[in-house]
């Protein structure tokens, strides 16, 4: 079991790199009141594991105050697995490469010697009281000792201002084509494809 942060995806036949490794930490996570974020874990197989899931337990704060919120619900985290796809590296396609790009939810099938990662989603309730919940990972393999991996999730005292008015989507808002721009298909086409990328 490791963890490596998302900007840095794991590949198929990844095992950790040096200070990837978990401690009794565990896995640790900030997020304000209200917002929704996520965090990962991999699990570099040493045989057939089998298909593997996970458990979420409740997460709890020490603190108690009266009328608020002081536990964090399992039913507020989704977990989920990255699959692999090929994916283009280069505009003209002449060169492709594997990485990680869907997200499925739990349990992940079974798929012999390659590297799963996980990715648990927490959208943190809008009056959850600030602090410092804990609970576990319960990581479940079909085949082979389970594993229980610290987790804790601190709330801050605030949320964030809600934005109603933003671009999403690929960066730039477009997938480039390389399609000549004077022809009137290729532009009602190209036209169609941005709506999708827009989707």
């Amino acid at each position: 079991l490791f963890s490596r942060s998302f900007m840095n995806p794991v590949n198929a036949y990844d095992g950790p790199l040096p200070g990837e490794a978990l401690t009794e930490k565990g896995l640790t996570l900030q997020i304000a009141k209200g917002e929704e974020s996520a965090i990962s874990f991999s699990l570099q197989p040493g045989n057939d594991l089998g298909f593997i899931d996970l458990e979420v337990t409740d997460l709890v704060s020490a603190a108690r105050s009266k009328g608020a919120k002081n536990a964090l619900p399992a039913s507020v985290i989704q977990s989920g697995w990255l699959d692999y796809r090929i994916t283009r590296v280069n505009d003209e396609g002449s060169l492709y490469s594997v990485a990680a790009r869907y997200w499925h939810p739990t349990p992940a099938p079974a798929a012999t010697g390659v590297t799963r990662t996980f990715w648990l989603r927490v959208a943190a309730p809008a009056d959850l009281q600030p602090g410092t919940y804990t609970g576990a990972v319960h990581v479940k393999p079909q085949w082979g000792n389970p594993s229980v991996i610290p987790l804790t999730v601190t709330v801050l005292p605030f949320s964030i201002d809600p934005i109603t008015d933003v671009a999403v989507g690929p960066w730039g808002s477009t997938i480039a084509l390389p399609w000549l721009n004077n022809e009137p298909e290729a532009e009602t086409w190209k036209l169609r494809m941005f709506e999708k990328s827009l989707d």
